[in-house]
């Protein structure tokens, strides 16, 4: 389940009566049309319900998979927090990794930009808007940032990259430490998605990759400054 889905369940539950998508709109700073699609694929999976003329209500079924969703997730805090505690990531570990990125992420995006569909273009950026939201609310948006890497190589239509990118980039969680090490000296601009996705979603494939190959040297430029071999 997306992120901003969970948000936006999340809300229902916690206005306690009817919401509509204007008020979830200005709760959740999520377009309203977003707030339309996401209410509709819930009310879809019976997770909430709609009264005519009042909003949508969270159902039991929504109530339940929420409960179910923060278990999840402190599962996944107490990993994070064992990996974080036992995980020696040097400089050169992250460097050796982008490299190897660099050789495979340029061809992904090339790939993807040919073969990508309609519904891959929708979920592509809702993936950049999630990211976008992240950013503008002071988090890192590192697991956004991941997903919409991992997407594109995903709509490329390669599983043996996807598994390469998976196990290079999940382990040890490394995604985060990339985001840690290069927001030392510079923010990642959000607009190298933007370029990037563009290309793709306007089918140029030499024009995707080039702007993946660009903002992965960057990345790597980043890393680099950040300064001598060092435990992140």
């Amino acid at each position: 389940m997306k992120e901003q889905e969970v948000q936006v369940l999340q809300a229902v539950k916690n206005a306690g009566m009817p919401v509509g998508s204007i008020q979830l709109s200005k709760d959740l700073e999520i377009p309203s049309a977003s707030i339309g699609r996401i209410l509709l694929k819930l009310e879809q999976q019976g997770l909430v319900e709609k009264i005519q003329n009042k909003g949508r209500y969270i159902t039991k079924k929504g109530e339940t998979l929420l409960n179910q969703l923060r278990q999840q997730s402190e599962k996944l805090s107490a990993a994070k927090q064992l990996i974080d505690a036992t995980s020696d990531i040097r400089q050169t570990d992250l460097l050796e990794i982008l490299e190897v990125r660099r050789l495979l992420e340029p061809y992904t995006a090339r790939c993807c930009a040919e073969k990508l569909t309609e519904e891959g273009k929708r979920e592509l950026a809702d993936l950049q808007m999630d990211y976008k939201y992240q950013i503008r609310h002071g988090a890192g948006g590192s697991d956004q940032d991941l997903m919409l890497h991992l997407k594109i190589a995903e709509f490329a239509g390669n599983a043996v990259i996807v598994r390469i990118l998976k196990l290079i980039l999940i382990d040890r969680n490394l995604y985060t430490e990339f985001t840690k090490a290069a927001k030392k000296i510079n923010e990642l601009s959000q607009s190298e998605h933007d370029q990037i996705l563009q290309a793709i979603f306007d089918g140029n494939g030499d024009q995707a990759a080039a702007a993946m190959e660009r903002h992965l040297e960057h990345v790597i430029h980043n890393v680099q400054e950040s300064g001598p071999e060092q435990r992140m």
